[in-house]
């Protein structure tokens, strides 16, 4: 059998904050490739840590835990329990999920590109949801070579990638980190392409200026043609360079309506027309930046 391990010193799942989920003893074995356990504490707007993908009201019952990896393909594994169904809105993160969902115990994989714009999630209508995100530009090659179709939307995974036994190994009742393990091993064997120094690059600056940049001032800086620098990032990335930093800016301008600083909107992320700003607010949340901010101390956002 491939998976054969046994798991010793987990406390019981424990509900604090209005239900979010964590584990008293986040012990994990070893050999477990993972790094911080994230503890959500609903009670805190904070600091955005990493790209946020979904938000709903805390007081639904929705269980979210996530742990980071420390893996050069994945980026962190995250799980959703949701058996009442409540209404969870999906935002742009730039991203590329595979995501199981159980529903009456069956299982379903599907691999999800970032969406566009803000919607109705469609983890909604599953019990439980378990997701292993890429880090941005490292894909398998079968899954690179269908970003096209991948990106805002989702296909069942194994139409472009076949991941053998997946199903009996990932079992609904599993810890997450019993789950993330699994994950690292049954993509210990896909062929990766190595990082790409280009995208890495880009990336990077994109995020440290928060998406407020000029994309052709960026790209003169890596030496290549606007053309190829495009190219190259939209084959890895699944968007263009200036989308990304659009879902970036974006992204850092949730972080300051969550943390009530509307002013570093205009200030930090160069939104100089505040009807620009709304109406690009409310395609990335299905929310206005008024309604968002007034709601922002009852949103789960993760």
């Amino acid at each position: 059998m491939m998976y054969k391990k046994e798991y010793k010193n987990y406390s019981n799942p424990t509900l604090r904050n209005e239900g979010v989920f964590y584990y008293e003893n986040t012990a994990v074995p070893f050999f477990m490739r993972l790094a911080v356990h994230r503890r959500l504490d609903c009670s805190q707007t904070g600091v955005i840590l990493l790209k946020k993908t979904y938000y709903f009201f805390k007081k639904k019952s929705v269980i979210y835990n996530e742990v980071l990896a420390d893996s050069d393909v994945f980026e962190k594994f995250y799980e959703i329990e949701n058996g009442k169904k409540a209404q969870l809105i999906v935002i742009p993160d730039g991203s590329v999920d595979i995501q199981c969902v159980w529903k009456n115990g069956q299982m379903s994989a599907y691999i999800c590109g970032s969406v566009m714009n803000g919607m109705v999630s469609r983890v909604n209508g599953y019990d439980k949801c378990f997701g292993a995100r890429f880090r941005v530009g490292v894909l398998p090659g079968e899954l690179r070579e269908h970003l096209d179709i991948i990106m805002d939307n989702r296909i069942l995974l194994n139409t472009v990638l076949d991941i053998p036994q997946m199903d009996a190994y990932l079992k609904e009742e599993l810890y997450l980190e019993q789950k993330a393990d699994i994950m690292l091993k049954l993509f210990e064997h896909e062929s990766v392409a190595a990082e790409n120094t280009l995208i890495t690059y880009l990336v990077k600056e994109i995020e440290k200026k928060k998406g407020h940049v000029l994309v052709s001032e960026l790209v003169d800086t890596t030496g290549y043609s606007h053309r190829y620098a495009n190219h190259v990032f939209k084959t890895n990335v699944g968007c263009s360079i200036k989308k990304y930093a659009g879902i970036i800016r974006l992204q850092e301008s949730l972080a300051c309506l969550m943390n009530q600083d509307d002013d570093a909107i205009y200030s930090e992320l160069g939104y100089y027309d505040q009807a620009h700003f709304i109406k690009d607010f409310k395609n990335f949340t299905a929310s206005t930046p008024s309604v968002f901010k007034k709601n922002s101390g009852k949103f789960m956002v993760v």
